[in-house]
């Protein structure tokens, strides 16, 4: 939600629903990296994964079979690796989200990318299966788009 926007309201407090109770960011190292106790490599980066063909079409089967999309089961993969690392149950990663605000003036006539950085939030405790996880991830998108 952005200002003037008239649901921008409704919007802050959905996401300040959706983040109650969290108490500290996510962090994969387990400290942020300026942090006395940070390890080397724990500095931001970029790392490139180019996934073969055949592990391509077994992420879309489960998809399929689950009911998600492969937005979902890549956001529940992420979620649980950055859980692992960062020692927590309780996961937020960002996503990147695309779309033009309709109620600025002049927006018909803007050329760009309207990029935005949201959090998902998703629970990865050891008793909730990760078709759960990706259930909770694909409503919540809805939910909060």
């Amino acid at each position: 939600a952005t200002d003037g926007d008239p649901q921008a309201s409704g919007a802050r407090d959905a996401w300040r629903d959706l983040l109650a109770g969290l108490t500290e960011p996510t962090l994969a190292s387990g400290v942020s990296p300026d942090h006395p106790d940070a390890r080397p490599g724990t500095e931001p980066g970029r790392i490139v994964v180019r996934v073969p063909e055949a592990v391509t079409t077994q992420l879309h089967t489960c998809a399929t079979a689950h009911g998600a999309t492969l937005n979902s089961v890549v956001t529940a993969a992420v979620a649980l690796v950055t859980g692992y690392h960062a020692g927590t149950t309780d996961v937020v990663i960002g996503t990147t989200v695309a779309g033009r605000p309709g109620h600025l003036v002049g927006i018909d006539e803007t050329i760009g990318l309207f990029l935005n950085t949201v959090p998902v939030r998703v629970d990865m405790s050891p008793t909730r299966s990760v078709a759960a996880a990706m259930a909770s991830i694909g409503e919540q998108r809805v939910a909060m788009m």
